[in-house]
């Protein structure tokens, strides 16, 4: 039996699902930032509960805690404000 298919070399083939791949690579790299996302979510809510208890044992004072939180907030905001304000690219961070 003859086969009439034409082969291909690798170079070609790999030019042919270029776009693919790309597209592949983006969505795990969005998929991982996800991910980061979620992990940063978990810890957040984990010390906002630890926070009251430990402020209960060590005898700290509530609105201490709080002015701490609103200065790390602050900081946070003045340094990612530039980052999630530049719609140009097409994957942040």
């Amino acid at each position: 039996m003859n086969n009439t298919t034409p082969k291909i070399s690798t170079e070609k083939f790999l030019e042919l699902f270029d776009e693919e791949i790309e597209n592949k690579c983006t969505e795990i790299k969005q998929i991982k930032y996800e991910k980061n996302l979620k992990f940063i979510f978990f810890i957040s809510c984990i010390l906002i509960l630890i926070f009251p208890i430990v402020s209960f044992i060590l005898n700290i004072s509530f609105m201490s805690i709080l002015a701490i939180i609103f200065i790390i907030q602050i900081v946070t905001l003045a340094v990612f404000l530039p980052i999630i304000l530049n719609f140009d690219r097409e994957v942040i961070i």
